[in-house]
């Protein structure tokens, strides 16, 4: 599996793990267990109770797959692949969504933000799945196998013209 394979197919199992979080947190009443945002309680890692770990973990699993995609969009923008503005675009809604996501909180699940924060999460997914079932299909880019101390081959001397 390539790299990028794996950092997109990585951040959309953890875009479905992080909305069943989410519903979970909601669900079960711990939207509101952290106060503050994007710390909990004024910490990276707060005394925990049932809700307040939901809400932490919630938050967590979201922080990493954030690293998923963040590595996506500059693998493919370091390697200039097609895939760059797909995958700079589901960076950008990522951040959009945890701007979301710290507002339902800082204004106490009003109504509105969170069904904003929810119709981004179907966004973002979509580019996220989109991006993950485009990276399967490119043909793997294909490898540069050199002999130790020879410097790699170059078109010339494959085709056995000098320069």
């Amino acid at each position: 599996m390539t790299l990028l394979r794996g950092l997109t197919l990585s951040a959309t199992l953890g875009t479905i793990f992080a909305a069943f979080m989410g519903s979970y947190v909601r669900g079960k009443g711990a939207g509101l267990a952290c106060p503050d945002w994007p710390l909990c309680y004024g910490q990276l890692v707060p005394a925990f109770d049932e809700y307040i770990f939901l809400e932490w973990f919630h938050r967590t699993v979201v922080f990493a797959l954030s690293l998923f995609v963040a590595g996506a969009a500059v693998v493919t923008w370091r390697r200039r692949n097609p895939l760059r503005y797909l995958a700079l675009v589901t960076l950008g809604l990522l951040f959009v969504q945890a701007v979301m996501g710290g507002l339902t909180v800082l204004l106490k699940t009003h109504v509105l933000i969170v069904a904003i924060h929810q119709a981004f999460a179907f966004v973002f997914f979509a580019c996220q799945t989109a991006l993950t079932i485009l990276a399967f299909q490119q043909a793997p880019a294909p490898r540069r196998v050199t002999v130790a101390g020879q410097p790699p081959p170059t078109s010339a001397s494959i085709s056995g013209t000098s320069a």
